[in-house]
């Protein structure tokens, strides 16, 4: 995925507020948010900004990642 990591800043903060309105209430954690969107490097520090700026929001509930650890879920926050 070379052409995702040479997407400009706003450009990957959309397509990650895109797979969360695609998730809806049931949300995503950031590794699920990052596949789905294809950003798989770093692609987690752009679910920070997106908490950051109040477009997803924690759900209150966990999943296991791949590295076998709990994580947060978020939804979108304006669906």
């Amino acid at each position: 995925m070379q052409a995702a990591a040479q997407l400009r800043l706003g450009d990957r903060l959309e397509i990650l507020a895109s797979v969360y309105r695609a998730a809806g209430a049931n949300g995503l954690t950031d590794e699920q948010a990052c596949e789905q969107a294809g950003l798989l490097d770093g692609g987690w520090k752009r679910c920070s900004d997106l908490r950051r700026l109040g477009t997803i929001q924690p759900t209150g509930q966990t999943r296991i990642a791949s590295s076998g650890r709990a994580r947060i879920v978020c939804r979108i926050t304006d669906p």
